[in-house]
């Protein structure tokens, strides 16, 4: 027979009467709160009607070792009362009581409300604030994603599902700020007539935050190992938040364990805090940055090769297996070329990019995308799409765009090419061929002969 039982804390921080609901249903059926760490653990006891009420104590110390630390007084003046403290929960502390009716901790609702607010507005800001660092990172990241290739946005499954999921955890991280605020409202002019606090109803933000923080961050952990263009301080962000929570249990657990007192267990957790802190802003980030630059978030399977300049390492040249590369049109490379290919896939679009640059420079001189569209029906707006992608504007202002051009020689349903502002053509074309669209951007001193068409289309087109 288990002694123990463990459970997910799904409950808000400022939904007190939630919680204590929960543990007396629980104390009914046998199992009594325990501790309160990582995971909220009950103790197998003899079934009985217990009675739970939280109270917010600013005095309490939230990261102590031990449950009441801080909050003496109040743990000494409810002990008078009968009320047991059976567990702290950062400035929460929460008293049982078994005997019937016994007497309220708080009866004034003015005084109650006045120290859930005075706990409760400092989280809130500060989740807010998160929330809204959440979204500036989401916006930036998701313009950036809207350059050049657009159609990657439907390319990516799981691009789409993080563009999903991620607003919808920021809006529930906002969510629950708003809430506590109406509350709050509501609450203050029932207390100023005497009358109860409300109950709080959003303990349904509460378990979306919980179940979608680490599906979004598993979402981008995939998408790192796709795409080294995501937005990287947006996922640390994220990753060290999902590891201060457990290592802060930890770190409360060892104190306990080591039997320090209240003020050293502080210091030696905001210090190892910090450290880690320190640690992953002024290492670790600069070396997943300086792995994506290396392509170690690249899709592409082929050899990496390093270049060095005077002694030090410069460039990191792709090897991939291209579907059509300049040596197949007659123009010839070296080892000084990288070949970088990426793949992509979703039920609209499947994505292949294509591109050789030369050592030392970041800009491709060849490249391509070709777009098979699963959906025949998307093909029109797919093509509407990449021309705006490949289209290019200045202060709002359209210096270069796709004109029809003849199909026959391409042997394509539709062909068009890009002309600057003063109608000189570009090297760029737009194809399309059934359900595939394939945009080409070629060197300038290539020349463009029947025999390259030929080759072209019989790489490019499936």
């Amino acid at each position: 027979m288990r002694r123990h039982r463990y459970r997910l804390n799904l409950f808000s921080y400022c939904d007190a009467q939630g919680v204590c609901r929960r543990l007396e249903r629980m104390a009914a059926k046998g199992w009594q709160l325990d501790d309160i760490g990582l995971l909220w653990r009950y103790r197998r006891a003899p079934a009985q009607a217990l009675t739970y009420e939280a109270v917010y104590c600013d005095d309490a110390e939230p990261l102590a070792p031990h449950a009441g630390e801080g909050a003496q007084p109040l743990v000494d003046y409810c002990a008078q009362e009968r009320w047991e403290l059976a567990a702290q929960w950062r400035q929460m502390l929460i008293f049982s009581n078994p005997y019937p009716e016994p007497v309220p901790i708080e009866t004034d609702p003015l005084v109650q409300l006045g120290s859930i607010h005075r706990v409760m507005k400092g989280i809130m800001i500060v989740q807010a604030l998160i929330a809204g660092y959440f979204s500036f990172q989401i916006l930036s990241s998701f313009f950036g994603l809207l350059s050049p290739p657009a159609p990657l946005l439907l390319a990516s499954t799981i691009l789409l599902l993080v563009m999903l999921l991620t607003p919808l955890l920021v809006l529930s991280l906002l969510a629950e700020p708003v809430c506590y605020l109406i509350w709050y409202l509501r609450a203050r002019r029932l207390a100023e007539q005497g009358m109860p606090l409300p109950p709080i109803y959003h303990r349904f933000l509460r378990r979306l935050d919980v179940v979608l923080g680490p599906v979004v961050l598993l979402l981008f952990l995939a998408f790192l190992s796709r795409d080294s263009g995501v937005a990287y301080p947006f996922f640390l962000v994220v990753l060290l938040i999902y590891l201060f929570i457990p290592l802060t249990h930890l770190l409360q657990y060892l104190c306990r364990r080591l039997g320090l007192d209240g003020g050293t267990s502080r210091l030696t957790v905001v210090f190892i805090l910090l450290l880690l802190a320190f640690f992953m802003a002024f290492l670790v980030a600069p070396q997943l940055f300086a792995l994506g630059e290396q392509g170690a978030f690249s899709a592409g399977a082929g050899e990496r090769v390093t270049r060095w300049r005077d002694g030090e390492q410069v460039d990191y040249l792709q090897r991939d297996s291209l579907p059509l590369t300049l040596e197949d049109l007659g123009a010839g490379s070296d080892d000084q070329w990288s070949y970088e290919l990426e793949r992509y896939a979703s039920p609209l679009l499947a994505m292949t990019t294509g591109e050789q640059r030369p050592a030392f420079s970041p800009i491709a001189r060849f490249s391509y995308e070709i777009m098979e569209v699963r959906i025949p029906a998307l093909t029109p707006a797919i093509v509407e799409l990449a021309m705006e992608t490949h289209s290019t504007f200045l202060f709002s202002r359209q210096y270069s765009w796709f004109v029809p051009i003849d199909a026959a020689p391409w042997g394509a349903d539709e062909a068009y090419q890009s002309l600057w502002r003063n109608g000189q053509a570009q090297p760029v074309y737009l194809l399309r061929e059934g359900s595939t669209v394939v945009y080409l951007s070629l060197p300038n001193d290539l020349p463009l002969t029947p025999a390259a068409i030929d080759t072209i289309c019989e790489k490019l087109f499936p």
